[in-house]
């Protein structure tokens, strides 16, 4: 699978789940983190979640901050 356009990474991780519960992984969470990491543009992201060892709720959750933030500056530009 890949993301698609404008999808969000937490949207993308919920259709990574959904469709890992077909398959018989022993870790679902390490699934989902290898794909999101193997499938991502955002460099950053990868070296954190690599550095820090993240698990997949922790890389969410930064995941999330960085978009929310990249709207709002977004955002201040258009005003």
């Amino acid at each position: 699978m890949r993301p698609n356009s404008g999808e969000s990474t937490i949207e993308y991780a919920a259709r990574l789940r959904d469709k890992a519960l077909s398959c018989n992984f022993l870790d679902i969470d390490d699934r989902i983190l290898e794909d999101l990491v193997q499938t991502t543009s955002n460099s950053e992201f990868v070296r954190k979640v690599l550095h820090k060892q993240w698990p997949l709720q922790e890389a969410l959750s930064d995941a999330q901050i960085h978009e929310d933030t990249s709207v709002q500056i977004g955002a201040m530009g258009h005003q």
